[in-house]
């Protein structure tokens, strides 16, 4: 079973043999810390009939199974895979959402090599491929939506001010619709629309959000300097223009130009993949040679 918990959305799935996803169920995520753990372990019962493992994957910081934080949605210091154990009485993993879609894309998606992997969704996520194997760090690696780019900046729930994912991630774009967009109904949809039909203030925030997106992703590079740069989340599985907008100033970057930039294979259920194949690991094993652990 692989269970996704994004900004908004509480997804869940089962994942064969043969790594082929199933029997996928969406939930809005409700609001409140409590009932948003509640939500994650009801899903995972509901699910549980049918599968042999859990995993998931939940935007935040994720160390041996425990959640430490999440900025944006208000969870922290959960010892989440032990409820979850308890709750079905499965073996169960944790993992952080970009890197739950980073090993979906290494079992057979597209990275290989040295390799970031950037989700943008509500949050701004990441994850590090080297050499086939998930860079893990201290369990946290990748959390580069927190690298703080403006001392001048929002507020963040991490806890400091001027994070790169205040600037460009998807929840950026839902503040900069309510900002230059009149009437109801300002939604981020309402701003691509008006953006592609040459409305000067929602052109000129979706292009303050995408040149924000550039210059971060250029500053992870210089100090990466990855041959691949993969893109997945919300944002880009959703295409159109803000997809395109995002890579077209991304590409323009200097420490961005010579890596490779592709969109995610698995699209926007890679976390929820990911998640997965984290709980097949655990009564399987992983693949010789692609992951030696999470």
């Amino acid at each position: 079973m692989g269970i996704d918990v994004g900004g908004t959305m509480l997804r869940g799935g089962l994942v064969g043999p043969d790594g082929s996803l199933r029997d996928v169920v969406r939930r809005p995520l409700p609001h409140g810390p409590e009932a948003r753990h509640a939500a994650v372990l009801e899903l995972a019962r509901d699910l549980g009939q049918d599968a042999v493992a859990v995993g998931v994957a939940v935007a935040g910081v994720v160390d041996d199974g425990r959640l430490l934080l999440s900025a944006n949605l208000g969870l922290g210091d959960i010892d989440l895979r032990t409820a979850l154990v308890e709750s079905t009485g499965l073996p169960s993993e944790v993992v952080n959402d970009a890197q739950a879609a980073a090993l979906a894309e290494v079992r057979g998606g597209s990275a290989q090599g040295l390799v970031l992997v950037v989700t943008v969704g509500t949050g701004i996520g990441g994850a590090v491929v080297l050499d086939g194997k998930l860079v893990r760090g201290r369990g946290f690696a990748g959390e580069i939506g927190h690298v703080v780019v403006d001392r001048g900046g929002l507020p963040c729930g991490c806890g400091a001010a001027g994070c790169w994912e205040g600037l460009a991630s998807g929840e950026s774009l839902r503040r900069a619709a309510e900002r230059v967009l009149p009437g109801p109904d300002r939604t981020v949809d309402r701003l691509v629309a008006a953006a592609d039909s040459g409305d000067p203030g929602a052109v000129g925030a979706l292009m303050e959000a995408a040149e924000a997106f550039a210059d971060g992703l250029n500053g992870m590079c210089a100090v990466l300097a990855p041959h691949r740069i993969v893109l997945g989340g919300g944002v880009f599985a959703r295409g159109g223009l803000v997809a395109d907008v995002y890579r077209s100033q991304a590409s323009t970057r200097r420490w961005v130009r010579g890596a490779e930039i592709t969109m995610a294979a698995q699209g926007d259920h890679a976390g929820l993949l990911g998640a997965g194949l984290a709980a097949r690991d655990l009564v399987a094993g992983p693949p010789t040679g692609v992951l030696a652990a999470l």
